[in-house]
């Protein structure tokens, strides 16, 4: 199960949820706008499990300037969600065998679907 909900895999997958539930209670809002909504959900979700992990958390979300200064630079959802992978890299299992193994028999069922 530990494979399953801490693969890359997953992890897109709850970052689509998160966007199409941003759509539905933003539609109004541009795509670039619902992106920043899905990184600063993510980065509130760090903070509250840092939280309950940690009574001083490490782990602070940045200010708005900084969240500005990443999405500068992103152009597609996609992007974004390179860019989450990235600093979530330490905290996903992917460096594992095993859990390399099944993040190819997710990404895989998901295409043959």
């Amino acid at each position: 199960m530990a494979g399953i909900v801490n693969s890359p895999w997953a992890f897109i997958r709850a970052q689509e949820a998160t966007l199409e539930n941003l759509k539905k209670n933003m539609p109004n809002a541009t795509e670039k706008e619902l992106w920043r909504g899905v990184l600063i959900t993510r980065l509130g979700m760090k903070v509250g499990i840092q939280g309950v992990l940690d009574s001083s958390p490490q782990f602070m979300p940045p200010d708005i300037e900084a969240i500005d200064k990443i999405m500068a630079n992103i152009n597609s959802f996609d992007e974004l969600i390179s860019h989450m992978l990235s600093v979530e890299k330490e905290n996903l299992m992917d460096s594992d065998p095993i859990q390399r193994q099944i993040d190819k028999l997710l990404f895989q069922s998901e295409n043959t679907a």
